[in-house]
């Protein structure tokens, strides 16, 4: 899972409402933004749609960084 999201020891991740099987090997999710990636967890489109202005509104992943 890791190279699908293309992590390292050293990246900057937050996840968001993950389910609690959820976890990505020597991977832990960062206290301060911006992050490199996000891994969001949503289960409808207003959800998403609220996350995204959240991420926007915040500045939470940096200039390259990805949304998942």
């Amino acid at each position: 899972m890791n190279s699908k999201f293309k992590l390292t020891e050293n990246s900057k991740v937050h996840i968001h409402n993950a389910p609690d099987t959820f976890s990505l090997k020597d991977i832990t999710s960062a206290s301060t933004k911006p992050f490199e990636r996000v891994i969001a967890f949503v289960f409808s489109i207003e959800e998403l749609t609220s996350y995204l202005q959240y991420c926007i509104d915040e500045q939470l992943v940096t200039e390259q960084g990805y949304l998942f």
